[in-house]
């Protein structure tokens, strides 16, 4: 409507293989907000397999897109945040802190920096636990993380995995994260723009592929570069 949009999602918060519903307030919204759009995402309850249970509550404004996007330069890694949440019955185990401990203790070796973890527990139907990391650069550039707890692997290890894919994103000298470019493809569309990541995935491959289907030819890759030719203008 000319008023945006707004509903509710109901469902895993977090899940293999999928990027946690936190990604989308910490880091695409904040960057897309630089290309004018004006949303807001809210976790009204958590949710971990099997039964799921979570539900998000996502407002879309109506607006006109500012202009193109353009996020080649990384910028000067100024600090690191995060967020390390487990369900309510895990925090006679302090996992929720002894993941974001173990994740600040590692970065911390590697950058001279600002770096904090908050730690939360949430009532979720499964038990679940996930952490979530978020890089910042002095040009306003955001590189996220996450890894997912699961049965036999240590909270430790669940702060290892989100620390080192942060280290690898970071070093990659790209300004968007793996995770994040594919789901800009859609906007490079709509917008045009160039975008440098860190890794061209499979994801991002297929998401191109499918936007050609209906603009045609619109986009180059040259290495882990991406670049987006104007198609049409639109409201959001």
């Amino acid at each position: 409507s000319a008023e945006g949009i707004s509903f509710n999602i109901k469902g895993g918060t977090a899940g293999l293989g999928a990027i946690p519903v936190e990604y989308y307030p910490y880091v695409i919204i904040p960057i897309l907000s630089q290309a004018g759009l004006k949303a807001n995402v809210e976790v009204i309850k958590r949710g971990y397999y099997p039964k799921g249970g979570g539900q998000v509550k996502v407002v879309i404004e109506s607006q006109r897109p500012k202009g193109r996007i353009e996020l080649v330069e990384p910028g000067r890694l100024n600090r690191i945040e995060g967020v390390s949440i487990a369900s309510s019955i895990l925090a006679n185990r302090q996992v929720a802190e002894r993941q974001g401990q173990k994740a600040e203790e590692i970065l911390k070796r590697e950058y001279p920096i600002p770096i904090r973890v908050k730690a939360e527990y949430a009532s979720t139907l499964s038990a679940g636990s996930e952490i979530n990391l978020y890089a910042y650069t002095e040009k306003d550039r955001i590189l996220g993380s996450d890894a997912l707890g699961e049965r036999k692997k240590s909270a430790e290890d669940v702060a290892k995995e989100a620390a080192s894919k942060l280290i690898k994103e970071i070093e990659s000298v790209a300004a968007v994260d793996s995770h994040l470019a594919d789901n800009l493809i859609p906007w490079l569309c709509l917008l045009g723009g160039t975008i440098k990541t860190s890794q061209v995935s499979l994801h991002t491959q297929t998401n191109i592929w499918v936007s050609e289907l209906f603009y045609g030819k619109v986009f180059e890759t040259q290495g882990n570069q991406i670049l987006g030719s104007l198609t049409k203008r639109t409201s959001l």
